[in-house]
């Protein structure tokens, strides 16, 4: 005969033939293919499930909490048309069938683990407060174990108690035992003695009889005593087994309580990453917005600055020789006419008291600048109107200049922050406070409609049981929700 592997169950220590085992699609349990508590210990842990909720679907969904099995309505539908179809009358044959369905080809569409159940993520929206309700139970039963060891102490110091007065009253035993074994001793004597004291003996006999009487009284009723005591003891010892096996009990409800606090408090930390991704990604759409009106600001600061600065006219028909001073020619090198070192050094000196140029890098990049506009302001007089790249140049060496504005009150911004001052400008000469309709500015990207929309309506309907599907709501633009 082939051995067969056998499966220990983890509950109760057996080790069973595979067959005693359900079987699961649980990738922790991809070794057996089975769960790891045999069906007896699984049965017998929904019915403890099912006396203390009284109900069936809250039974069976505890316990696949704690095997990890998934939960479905359908699935549970089905089992309760076929407990009710063949008749069941024993609950304890409800876990087969559900489990049956779940590992049938139906069941198999229903998930692998719980966190696959239809239940899982409304669970998970309402975590905060089954964490809340886990923790008061966990809570009331910690406080149940208190009082149950409070009182297994106090039947312990009982229990010593009676040991003690059981041990006076076999000592008192023993003391009646010796004077009745010397008043028989004496009875003896007596006997044995001359006839001449017989009649003082018998009278003496007859004293010692009624001694011997009493005392045997005595001793029958220590001997009730004692076994009265030993019936108390009895009894408080079976209700200190008792006590035990309440507190493993509540040891096993904190188990499940303690899993439950877990599963919730996975959920609540998974609903916090899901919602700071999506303000991540908020946040990384206004930046995106901010950069492209920096972008277009730029370029209106290049449009005013060639607006501001004087034309040169290239356009001479006379061509002489001019004496160029060597400071020009040291400072921008060789190749240009006066006009256009004066013009260079002009926009130079414009650049350097409007903004700080505080390195080498920073002069090179600004001669480099100075250049390229001149190269363009020679172009527009040629009417050549092929400026693109020439622009693209000229804000992208700007942009990575991030030269500081000279300005008071600026403490050395960057001019990235030049959006930050045209908005001030805006708000100083023409606030939006002006303008007729308030809403337009109230809610500029729309976040109040948003979270009302997607989660004060769902949450009220949640907690309150209302029904608030407002179709014309949902179909509404979240900027336009009001309050």
């Amino acid at each position: 005969m082939a051995n067969i592997n056998k499966v220990t169950c983890t509950q109760c220590g057996k080790s069973l033939l595979p067959a005693k085992f359900y079987s699961s699609r649980n990738k922790k349990y991809a070794y057996n293919k089975k769960l790891p508590i045999c069906k007896d210990c699984t049965i017998e842990n929904y019915l403890v499930l099912y006396n203390e909720t009284g109900s069936r679907k809250e039974a069976m969904i505890r316990t696949c909490v704690v095997l990890d099995m998934a939960f479905s309505d359908r699935i549970f539908e089905m089992s309760m048309n076929a407990f009710a179809t063949r008749g069941a009358t024993e609950e304890s044959s409800f876990p087969s069938i559900y489990i049956s369905f779940l590992n049938s080809n139906t069941g198999k569409n229903q998930g692998n683990d719980f966190s696959d159940s239809e239940i899982f993520n409304k669970l998970f929206e309402s975590g905060e407060g089954v964490s809340s309700d886990i923790k008061f139970k966990y809570n009331r039963a910690e406080e149940d174990i208190i009082t149950l060891n409070n009182q297994i102490n106090d039947l312990e110091v009982s229990n010593i108690a009676l040991s003690k007065e059981s041990e006076i009253l076999k000592t008192e035993n023993v003391k009646l035992q010796s004077r009745l074994t010397s008043a028989e001793t004496q009875l003896a004597t007596l006997k044995i003695s001359s006839e001449h004291e017989v009649v003082r003996k018998e009278g003496l006999r007859i004293k010692l009889q009624s001694e011997i009487d009493s005392l045997s009284s005595e001793l029958s009723i220590s001997k009730q005593n004692l076994a009265n005591v030993g019936r108390q003891l009895k009894d408080k010892t079976d209700e200190c087994v008792n006590l035990q096996k309440s507190v493993k009990s509540f040891e096993k409800q904190i188990l499940v309580f303690e899993n439950d606090a877990d599963v919730a408090i996975k959920k609540l930390e998974k609903y916090t990453a899901e919602k700071e991704s999506e303000l991540g990604d908020l946040k990384s759409k206004y930046e995106k917005d901010i950069d492209e009106l920096k972008s277009k600001n730029s370029k209106l600061l290049l449009e005013i600055e060639d607006y501001k600065s004087p034309q040169v006219n290239f356009d001479t028909k006379e061509t002489f020789e001019e004496e160029i001073p060597e400071k020009y020619i040291f400072e921008w090198g060789e190749g240009f006419e006066l006009k256009d070192y004066e013009f260079m050094d002009k926009e130079a000196s414009l650049w350097k008291e409007r903004n700080e140029v505080t390195n080498e890098a920073e002069e090179l990049l600004l001669h480099e600048i100075v250049i390229l506009k001149l190269q363009m302001r020679k172009k527009r007089a040629n009417k050549d109107d092929d400026l693109k790249e020439d622009r693209k140049s000229l804000q992208d060496m700007i942009r990575n200049a991030k030269f500081i504005k000279k300005e008071s009150g600026n403490n050395g911004s960057n001019e990235k922050d030049s959006f930050g001052e045209w908005v001030k400008e805006i708000e100083d000469y023409s606030p939006a406070e002006w303008f007729d309709n308030q809403k337009k500015f109230k809610d500029i990207d729309g976040l109040q409609g948003y979270i009302k929309k997607y989660i004060i309506r769902p949450l009220k309907n949640f907690v309150t049981g209302s029904r608030d599907f407002d179709s014309i709501l949902d179909n509404m633009p979240d900027g336009d929700i009001d309050e």
